[in-house]
């Protein structure tokens, strides 16, 4: 059985597949600690309705990791999904904005050693260390949590179209052969 070099090049040449969209961030506080990390979703997840048009909330990521540091020194990481009672976990980012919401608390009652966790609100942010609150509480308006998106270069249609045409030709010389 034969099958057309058509649809063999239908099935190489790669689908328009929804993206993931990777923010990094980072957060500098006072006494020498920080945090930094990062986040992703599936840009899929915008499409239709959306609760709270323009925000992202916990349940809409793929992936979520942050390290917090003192004085560059790594204090903990947490790699993992938020989860778990909105009294302990809550993610706003609005994606429009690329920014985050005044309110933040990620893994903020995890009690396992060498974990972090991040708190924020109207007046303070607090990093969060082997499940207590650190000496990190900032009562100023200059520190902010920022996220920088992370620009993935996706691989040119063309590339695709090349590759399954020299896969083709592969084939075709194969059969040929036998």
């Amino acid at each position: 059985m034969r099958i057309p070099l058509a649809l063999i090049l239908l099935i190489f040449s790669g689908g328009a597949n929804a993206a993931l969209i990777t923010y990094d961030f980072s957060w500098t506080g006072a006494n020498g600690y920080s945090l930094q990390g990062s986040f992703s979703y599936d840009d899929a997840v915008l499409e239709g309705y959306r609760p709270s048009p323009g925000w992202l909330g916990q349940s809409d990521l793929t992936s979520f990791t942050m390290t917090g540091y003192h004085n560059g020194e790594i204090l903990g990481s947490f790699t993992g999904l938020l989860a778990g009672d909105p009294a302990e976990s809550q993610f706003n980012f609005n994606y429009e904005s690329e920014s985050f919401g005044t309110y933040q608390l990620w893994n903020v009652f995890g009690s396992e050693t060498d974990t972090v966790g991040f708190g924020s609100g109207s007046a303070s942010q607090r990093l969060y260390f082997n499940g207590s609150v650190g000496e990190s509480v900032i009562l100023t308006e200059n520190t902010t949590l920022v996220a920088t998106k992370v620009n993935v270069v996706p691989i040119p249609a063309a590339v695709w179209l090349f590759a399954s045409a020299l896969a083709g030709l592969g084939w075709m010389r194969r059969a040929q052969s036998a």
